[in-house]
């Protein structure tokens, strides 16, 4: 699912400390941005999770750590 306004407008409240356990993950978001359904160290961990859980509805993201955002993802 694409991310739309409301996932935006949730997901960017979330404050640095609340998104620390989630740094250097792949993530499964609710569609509303209130909450982190899943995760992954990688995009396929996160992918058997989801099947795991059988979530059908949510959007993926990765949650960069604190020096991939100051050095610049490669």
């Amino acid at each position: 699912m694409a991310a739309g306004p409301e996932f935006i407008r949730r997901a960017n409240e979330w404050t640095p400390e609340q998104l620390a356990p989630y740094e250097g993950k792949f993530v499964a978001w609710s569609e509303d941005g209130d909450k982190i359904l899943a995760t992954g160290t990688t995009r396929e961990e996160l992918d058997a999770e989801v099947r795991r859980l059988s979530l059908t509805a949510y959007v993926e993201s990765y949650v960069p750590t604190p020096e991939e955002i100051r050095g610049g993802f490669r």
